[in-house]
């Protein structure tokens, strides 16, 4: 009687992996229960980093920054002021009072968008 069984053979030990037992795969190679396990927790010797693949992080420096949340800030408060205004001007404040703030506002939001885009030109400029 012969056996049309298919086996394999480990590609890690050589061991004969038996027609009941399950093959692994690690790799695209076919190995053993236990050569799985153990390689699955096999971590390889890291190799010191030589010039080549070394790679370099840059940082932006904390002046762009913070010349970015400085102009952030002055559009938030550009923003605020305009809409103070337009309420004030819907409520028929009388007086200059709601014509200033609004025209401080406006240059505040865009003198404030300059300075955050200047920040971010000035950041990208020098790191990429």
């Amino acid at each position: 009687m012969t056996s049309d069984v298919k086996t394999e053979n480990c590609s890690n030990c050589g061991t004969v992996i038996g027609a009941l037992e399950t093959p692994f795969v690690w790799q695209g190679n076919i190995v053993c229960k236990a050569c799985h396990s153990r390689l699955g927790n096999y971590v390889p010797d890291l190799k010191p980093a030589t010039s080549s693949n070394v790679q370099l992080i840059e940082k932006t420096a904390k002046r762009w920054k913070g010349l970015i949340a400085i102009g952030y800030g002055i559009v938030a408060v550009g923003f605020i002021l305009i809409v103070a205004a337009i309420l004030l001007i819907a409520r028929d404040v009388g007086g200059g009072v709601p014509q200033i703030l609004f025209v401080v506002g406006l240059v505040g939001f865009i003198g404030g968008t300059g300075v955050a885009i200047f920040g971010r030109v000035r950041a990208w400029w020098e790191h990429g």
